[in-house]
């Protein structure tokens, strides 16, 4: 960045968390001077982003860090792009506008030659792959920083019963044990739970009926703090219900469980302040300062969180990391599960014992022989990379092959039903060149139906050809509306 800024050029720096910026602020404000440097995401104001972006299209600015969208940030005489956790899912936007940070950052630096550094403990298969086949440039960091030692890791098998007490289904006898030796040292502990709210679902316990979202047909989540029940996917909110709509039983449970059923067993366990990062909470990026700052300055011991506590943090005093359950990413309907779970234990595994004192990472799971924790807790990325791209091989999903989705949307699900079978019938005569997967269920979303495609090709321009010819046949159609998601995420 130096070496750009000195040949008068500019720089952006792209983190995948709005809670990762005031980090990355610091570390660049640290080198070079605040003056010429612009922020911009979109947990800031409609005004203050307006001032960054008045201040970047002027030419005030020599660097811009931001989230995803700070890609199109109209820098002139751009020198380098640096996208840090290059691994992380947020760089791609699957609804609205649908693109790739990433492959925008590639379209731009080969346009204005400029340098892209893609930065990662756990690179994506696909980004690996290309290091591997000559296509990038693979430089690595072989020891951590500062000589500190990697952490030890522990896995505990969630489901054998003796490894929790009846005072908890949550904290594993031996993670309670970790807690309290940490507590007495008067070192830190940070608690991850990938999930938001104090339970997955909402049932009946006589006729089994699972409460689900009216739009999007998805079990609904419970939370504890306002006694709601909330969609995750539209937010969809509802006062909890307390009779079964089906049998009229109020004999009513909860499956899973989110980080206020954390937060409400660990005060019960434990005699300790700590401090939250939680989605639904704490959204705003100064709120997500203020408690990371806390937890820095010691102000509390323990801090409790949803993903974002995993990533790119530096504490000096974390010594134990505790993974409250890791199976929830496993679980997801992706090819992808795998990677994501690879890579999140795998960060969260780091944020310990990054100076002088050893770290130990607790795995709490019920699948511990899948490849995915066992590597992660070994830190092995090389042997995680090699089952994984032998299977993406052998299922042909990228990097062999690209994915496309086809949403099809409608009014009603007769038109979704006929036009997504013509528009399969269509794509037949291509079947040399495509693999074609459906049409999926038809779902309701929001104010109307829609139903999936899958595409499948060795060549993206070829495929991109036969979608072009498509929308040319569908552009003028009133009826339904087609979203084309290229190597979609979720």
């Amino acid at each position: 960045m130096e070496n750009t800024l000195k040949n008068g050029k500019t720089a952006l720096i792209l983190v995948p968390e709005i809670g990762l910026t005031p980090l990355m602020i610091s570390r660049i404000l640290a080198i070079f001077p605040s003056k010429d440097i612009a922020v911009l995401h979109s947990s800031l104001t409609s005004g203050a982003i307006y001032d960054e972006y008045r201040k970047i299209r002027d030419g005030k600015v020599k660097i811009v860090i931001g989230t995803r969208s700070a890609i199109f940030a109209p820098l002139e005489n751009l020198g380098i792009v640096i996208i840090d956790e290059e691994h992380d899912e947020s760089y791609k936007q699957d609804s609205g506008l649908t693109y790739n940070a990433k492959d925008i950052a590639i379209l731009r630096c080969k346009k204005e030659d400029a340098k892209l550094i893609l930065g990662s403990s756990t690179p994506s298969i696909e980004t690996m792959s290309k290091a591997i086949n000559g296509n990038y440039h693979l430089l690595e960091l072989n020891k951590r920083y500062n000589e500190a030692k990697i952490p030890s890791v522990l896995v505990v098998d969630r489901n054998k019963r003796e490894n929790f007490s009846y005072n908890s289904s949550i904290f594993s006898l031996e993670l309670i044990k970790e807690i309290k030796d940490r507590i007495s040292k008067n070192e830190q502990t940070i608690l991850l739970i990938n999930n938001r709210g104090y339970a997955r679902s909402y049932y009946c316990r006589e006729c089994g009926h699972v409460f689900i979202c009216p739009t999007c047909k998805l079990p609904l989540v419970y939370h504890k703090d306002d006694d709601t029940l909330r969609c995750h996917h539209c937010e969809y909110k509802v006062k909890r219900i307390k009779t079964c709509p089906e049998c009229g039983s109020t004999f009513l449970g909860f499956n899973g469980f989110g980080i206020e059923k954390v937060e409400e067993d660990f005060t019960k366990i434990f005699n300790e302040k700590y401090l939250l990062l939680d989605g639904d909470r704490t959204k705003k990026s100064l709120q997500i300062t203020g408690i990371l700052k806390d937890f820095d300055e010691k102000k509390a011991l323990v801090l409790i969180g949803t993903q974002v506590v995993a990533k790119g943090h530096d504490f000096k005093d974390v010594t134990l990391v505790g993974i409250l359950n890791c199976d929830t990413s496993l679980n997801l309907p992706s090819y992808r599960a795998k990677e994501m779970t690879f890579s999140l234990l795998t960060q969260a595994i780091g944020r310990c014992g990054r100076k002088e004192k050893n770290g130990l990472a607790i795995i709490q799971t019920s699948q511990i022989n899948n490849y995915s924790i066992i590597c992660a807790a070994k830190q092995d990325y090389n042997s995680f990379y090699n089952y994984e791209i032998n299977e993406r091989k052998i299922l042909r999903n990228p990097p062999f092959f690209n994915l496309i989705s086809l949403t099809i949307e409608g009014n009603d699900i007769e038109t979704c039903d006929e036009y997504s079978n013509n528009i399969k019938k269509s794509l037949l005569i291509y079947e040399k060149v495509l693999y074609i997967y459906g049409p999926g269920a038809i779902y309701f979303k929001k104010n109307h139906y829609a139903v999936d495609l899958y595409l499948k090709s060795k060549i993206l321009k070829e495929s991109l050809n036969i979608l072009s010819d498509l929308v040319e046949v569908y552009k003028g159609e009133t009826k339904i509306r087609i979203i084309i998601n290229i190597n979609p995420y979720n």
